[in-house]
C-alpha cells in the first residue's frame, strides 16, 4: 500500500478548541483575568457548529452538538430550532488552508513526499519512508504523535484516489501490503456508496437510475459498458481509482519564510497579556528553524487593533537565535514599554531574516555558563530601551583624546572602525616623542575617566611616566594642538593624566581608576 490519506474533517473546529484550551490553561489562577477565564470555560462547554455560508449548512459540529441531534449538512435554521444555545461560527477555508500548510511542515521531517489537498486533506507517499522508520507501525506512531489532539480519518491504498475515497468516507484503517491487506482493501472499497463519489451530479443520478448504489457493482461493469453509458469523466476516475492511470501530483516543498497569523477569540487590552498567545507561535518558529538548521536574526510581530492602525513589534538578535525561550525574553522586555491604544484582535508573526546556524563554543566547566553573552545582553537592552537609545563608542578621525571617540548606533560599524583605526594609526597606542628622565609610558595606557574640559593643574604632583607627544596635523585649525602627556600621582595618591602645552602650561585631562 503506497499511499496514505489523512482527512481532517473538522480542522477549523479543532483549531478553535485548541486555542481556547490554551487560553483557559494560561488564565487559570490569574485573578486579573477571571472574567476572561470564565468566558473561555463557558465557550469550551458550549455546543459549537461551523456553517458554510454558500449553502448555509452545517459543515463542522463538535461532539456535544452531535449528541444533541445536529448532523452535518443540516440547515442553520433547523440546527438553531433544535438547540437554541448554539455557538455558530462562519466557515473559513483560507484558515484551513493555512492550518493544513502548518501540518505539512510538521509532518515533512517524518514523511518527505506529501501532497496538500486543500482544504482538509494530506496525501502521503509512504512506501519510500518505511525503511527509514523500520516498518509501517513505527512510521504510523510518529505520524500520530505529531497529529495529537486533532480529529481525522485515515486510510492507505494502492492509489491516491482510493486512499482519499476511504478516508473521506470515515474509514480509519491501516493495511499491510499483503494479500490479506489487499483483500480487506477491496472489501472496504466495495462498501462505498456511489453517492459519495467525486463525480458530477448527472453521473451520480445516472448510477442511481441504473440501480448501482455501491462501488462494488460499478467496478464489476465492463469498460465497454461504462463507456457506452457514461462520459469520459467516469472512465478517467475509475482508471485512477484502480491505479491504471497515473495521477499528476504536486509535492509539497517547504518554504524559507515563516509566517503565522492568529485570530484571537477574545480581545486583549493589556500589553503584558500578549505574550501568552504569541508563545505558541514562537515555539512553532523554533521548530521551523531547527528543522532547517537556521537562526533567526529578526522577528516581526504585527498586532491588528480594533478600529485602529496596526502596531508592529521588531525583535532582533545580533548573533541569531533559534530558541523560543530567548525570543520570549526579548518579547517580554519589549512589551513592558508598549501601550495599546485599542484592543488586539489578530496577531501576525513573520520571520524572513535568518542565517545558517553557527557552531557554539562553550566550555563545559566555564564559570560564565548560564550568563548572557555580549550579543544577548545587547539584544535585551535594545528590546527594553529601543534600538535608537543604544549607542556605542567609535574611534574618530583625530588623535586628540577629546575627539578620538564618538557615539554611533551600530555595534558592527564601531568594531570595524576601531579595528581599522588601531591598525592604520599606531600613534593612538604609542607616543611619538622621546622620553625624558621619567619611565616610558606603557603602551596603550589611558585613563578610565576623561574630563570633558581639561582643568589647569593646581597642586604639586610627582611624574612617573612620560612624556607622550600627541599632536594633530595642521590642516584642521580648530583641532590643531601639540601636547606632551604624563602620568603623575598627587599627594593624596590619585593617579592623574596630565599634559603640558608648548607654553609650559599644565592641565589635568583624566583620572585612572
Amino acid at each position: 500500500m503506497r499511499w496514505l490519506y489523512l482527512h481532517f474533517y473538522q480542522l477549523q473546529l479543532d483549531h478553535l478548541y485548541r486555542e481556547e484550551r490554551l487560553v483557559a490553561d494560561e488564565k487559570e489562577g490569574q485573578a486579573a483575568s477571571k472574567t476572561t477565564s470564565q468566558a473561555t470555560s463557558q465557550a469550551l462547554s458550549q455546543a459549537t457548529i461551523i456553517v458554510d455560508g454558500q449553502g448555509n449548512e452545517v459543515c463542522q459540529a463538535c461532539e456535544l452538538a452531535q449528541q444533541q441531534g445536529i448532523r452535518l449538512g443540516m440547515g442553520l435554521a433547523a440546527a438553531i430550532a433544535m438547540q437554541a444555545k448554539l455557538r455558530v461560527l462562519d466557515y473559513r477555508p483560507l484558515l484551513e488552508q493555512e492550518l493544513l500548510q502548518q501540518l505539512a511542515e510538521q509532518l515533512y521531517p517524518i514523511s518527505a513526499n506529501l501532497v496538500l489537498q486543500a482544504p482538509q486533506g494530506l496525501l502521503l507517499e509512504i512506501r519510500s519512508m518505511l525503511r527509514y522508520h523500520q516498518g509501517l507501525e513505527n512510521y504510523w506512531q510518529h505520524i500520530q504523535q505529531q497529529l495529537q489532539p486533532l480529529h481525522y480519518h485515515y486510510a492507505n491504498a494502492h492509489s491516491p484516489w482510493a486512499a482519499q475515497l476511504l478516508a473521506r468516507n470515515g474509514y480509519q484503517q491501516l493495511l499491510a501490503d499483503t494479500p490479506e491487506g489487499q483483500q480487506s482493501l477491496e472489501q472496504s472499497l466495495a462498501r462505498i456508496p456511489c453517492s459519495s463519489l467525486p463525480l458530477k451530479k448527472n453521473s451520480l443520478e445516472r448510477l442511481s437510475s441504473l440501480g448501482i448504489h455501491h462501488l462494488e457493482r460499478l467496478l464489476k461493469l465492463p469498460l465497454k459498458e461504462i463507456s457506452r453509458r457514461f462520459d469520459e469523466e467516469m472512465l478517467l476516475y475509475l482508471g485512477r481509482l484502480n491505479n491504471e492511470l497515473k495521477t499528476p501530483l504536486a509535492y509539497y516543498q517547504p518554504t524559507e519564510i515563516f509566517e503565522r497569523q492568529l485570530q484571537l477569540f477574545y480581545e486583549i487590552y493589556d500589553s503584558e497579556t500578549l505574550s501568552k498567545p504569541i508563545t505558541p507561535l514562537l515555539k512553532q518558529l523554533q521548530d521551523f528553524l531547527q528543522q532547517r538548521d537556521l537562526q533567526a536574526q529578526q522577528v516581526d510581530i504585527q498586532l491588528q487593533l480594533r478600529n485602529s492602525e496596526s502596531l508592529k513589534i521588531e525583535l532582533r538578535a545580533i548573533r541569531g537565535e533559534e530558541k523560543a525561550e530567548r525570543w520570549q525574553a526579548l518579547l517580554k522586555l519589549r512589551l513592558e514599554r508598549l501601550e495599546l491604544p485599542a484592543p488586539v484582535e489578530t496577531i501576525s508573526l513573520r520571520c524572513e531574516k535568518h542565517q545558517q546556524r553557527g557552531q557554539e563554543h562553550a566550555e563545559l566547566f566555564s564559570q560564565h555558563q548560564g550568563r548572557l553573552s555580549q550579543e544577548q545582553l545587547l539584544d535585551s537592552l535594545q528590546a527594553r530601551l529601543g534600538k535608537e537609545r543604544i549607542h556605542f563608542l567609535q574611534a574618530g578621525n583625530s588623535h586628540i583624546p577629546e575627539h578620538s571617540q564618538q557615539l554611533c548606533n551600530n555595534a558592527n560599524s564601531s568594531q570595524g572602525t576601531s579595528k581599522d583605526n588601531s591598525q592604520n594609526n599606531p600613534q593612538d597606542k604609542k607616543g611619538s616623542s622621546k622620553n625624558n628622565t621619567n619611565l616610558p609610558l606603557p603602551e596603550g595606557l589611558r585613563p578610565s575617566f576623561l574630563l570633558k574640559q581639561p582643568q589647569q593643574l593646581q597642586e604639586e604632583v610627582l611624574l612617573f611616566y612620560g612624556p607622550e607627544r600627541i599632536q594633530n596635523p595642521g590642516w584642521n585649525e580648530k583641532q590643531n594642538c601639540e601636547r606632551d602627556y604624563f602620568i603623575a600621582r598627587n599627594q593624596e595618591g590619585r593617579w592623574l593624566w596630565l599634559y603640558k602645552t608648548p607654553n609650559k602650561h599644565w592641565y589635568v585631562h583624566g583620572y585612572f581608576a
